[in-house]
């Protein structure tokens, strides 16, 4: 019988163990970036998939014009790397595409309440300490209730969580306090999540995220401009940039050499600056 080879589905399954053998952060931000192409071709053979093939293939995800170039090429750029891994070099020429939209999205506070009345409470609480801390979703969903000190009111983030390796630590403002305990009703004793569901990390909700904006006028908005607001608004607030920075949680190798370590005094009254500023009216901002 004719040996087709492996499937695309399958190269797609070798990058993901790859992923878990390497221990990478984005694994699950993988997953989600693969599933389009596993709808698409997933079942066609690896070898067989020509250039032609990722053309309509970029063109179905651009038809509707909800997907951006950006996010297409997250997908490309997977399927580019499980040809490399598979090591077959009769594949399709994969090329990315040109990034011209920069998103520059980011919340008012009223917005950020409309969409978490529209979410399922779990959500809700992680959207909140999303809103007043700015920090990468994936790791605020690790967080964990023994990484809550109160005795020194912070919460720690793992070094196993953040993106450059490690660890950071929140301080635990009366608005984060109250984001973490303020809720509708008490989680069971022994979930060790803070931001869980069913007691699990909360994975993907990407669609429900969609329809609660739609639904709470601002659709198109991503979870992760929620990040992008923290930014925009501690820097409208007068906060040096390196100690925005070390809020957020933006710290690249090259940033660690150019700023000197931000200790937590400066970062509460980072936070303490966002509230106020925060607070005003907005005729108050846009006089300053």
């Amino acid at each position: 019988m004719f040996n087709r080879g492996p499937t695309v589905n399958a190269i797609l399954d070798d990058l993901i163990r790859d992923y878990q053998v390497n221990k990478r952060k984005s694994l699950d931000s993988l997953r989600h970036h693969l599933k389009p192409l596993r709808v698409a071709i997933g079942t066609q053979a690896a070898h067989h998939v020509r250039s032609n093939t990722i053309k309509v293939y970029v063109l179905g995800r651009q038809y509707l014009g909800t997907t951006a170039n950006a996010t297409i090429n997250r997908e490309l750029s997977a399927l580019k790397r499980a040809y490399a891994l598979a090591e077959i070099t009769t594949g399709p020429k994969i090329t990315l595409l040109q990034e011209r939209n920069v998103r520059q999205g980011v919340f008012t506070r009223e917005e950020v309440e409309r969409v978490c009345k529209e979410l399922p409470t779990h959500l809700a609480r992680l959207t909140q300490f999303a809103y007043l801390t700015g920090r990468r979703k994936g790791e605020i969903t690790q967080i964990q209730w023994s990484d809550v000190d109160i005795e020194n009111r912070v919460v720690r983030i793992q070094q196993s969580t953040t993106k450059n390796g490690q660890p950071d630590t929140i301080p635990l403002t009366p608005e984060v306090y109250a984001s973490l305990y303020n809720c509708d009703r008490d989680f069971p004793v022994g979930w060790p999540y803070v931001f869980s569901y069913r007691g699990k990390p909360i994975g993907d909700f990407n669609r429900t995220w969609h329809r609660a904006c739609a639904k709470a006028g601002v659709p198109g908005k991503l979870f992760h401009d929620l990040r992008r607001t923290v930014m925009t608004d501690l820097i409208s607030a007068g906060v040096p940039l390196k100690v925005a920075m070390s809020v957020t949680g933006h710290k690249t190798d090259s940033t660690a050499r150019r700023y000197h370590i931000v200790n937590l005094d400066q970062t509460i009254d980072a936070h303490k600056a966002l509230a106020a500023y925060r607070a005003k009216p907005y005729e108050e901002k846009d006089d300053e």
